[in-house]
């Protein structure tokens, strides 16, 4: 039995899971956040992703996740406008 939290395969997991990290979803200052589970999508400028990466990972360490970076992936596109 599990000391904290519910246990691998357990029905409100993934329930209690997205009710603690809304919070933290919610106060990012991207354009676009997006939560599926434990996959989160950021977009905007760079700057503001980069500031809310490093977000994520200091309150993440402080809630008790951490950000994995071997499967963390970051694309960089810009718009030309005449």
């Amino acid at each position: 039995m599990s000391n904290e939290g519910p246990q691998q395969g357990d029905p409100l997991g993934p329930l209690l899971f997205s009710n603690t990290v809304q919070p933290l979803l919610l106060s990012l200052q991207m354009e676009l956040v997006l939560g599926f589970l434990d996959d989160f999508s950021l977009g905007g400028h760079q700057n503001q992703v980069a500031g809310d990466v490093q977000q994520i990972i200091e309150v993440g360490v402080r809630m008790g996740f951490s950000l994995n970076k071997s499967t963390s992936y970051s694309y960089s596109y810009s718009y030309l406008f005449d």
